[in-house]
């Protein structure tokens, strides 16, 4: 008798505290928008700067069907996307440099700079966006 007891109070006290879980930060609604903003702000960051560098117009696009997010799971997001000196996308000239970043599934942290340079890198033939 006293385990089910145990058990229901155990239930009802997690309900009640609301503790986080991987599930709830994959299902906030927020996540994807928080984090391609950190990305692309991150990569304007590491790249001198809007008087140096600009990232390709996919990530200034909302986060529905978006080519510049190559990847979400429970990892997180990985966005894949080009960049160059600004003007590079209204003048068509091909970009100069692509930044591939991972974010946190919470959209609050980038854990990883995967690339951040040269279109020869091996993760990136033939990207043109």
């Amino acid at each position: 008798m006293a385990f089910p007891r145990i058990l229901l109070t155990a239930l009802l006290l997690s309900s009640a505290l609301h503790l986080p879980t991987p599930t709830r930060a994959q299902t906030d609604p927020m996540a994807p928008k928080r984090a391609l903003n950190l990305a692309r702000d991150t990569a304007i960051r590491i790249n001198g700067g809007l008087s140096n560098y600009r990232p390709g117009r996919c990530m200034y696009r909302g986060i529905a069907n978006n080519p510049c997010l190559a990847q979400r799971d429970a990892s997180g997001f990985i966005f894949h996307f080009p960049g160059g000196q600004p003007g590079w996308q209204e003048s068509g000239t091909p970009p100069t440099q692509v930044t591939v970043l991972r974010v946190s599934p919470d959209g609050r942290t980038i854990t990883q700079t995967i690339h951040n340079g040269s279109l020869t890198h091996p993760a990136t033939p033939g990207l043109q966006r």
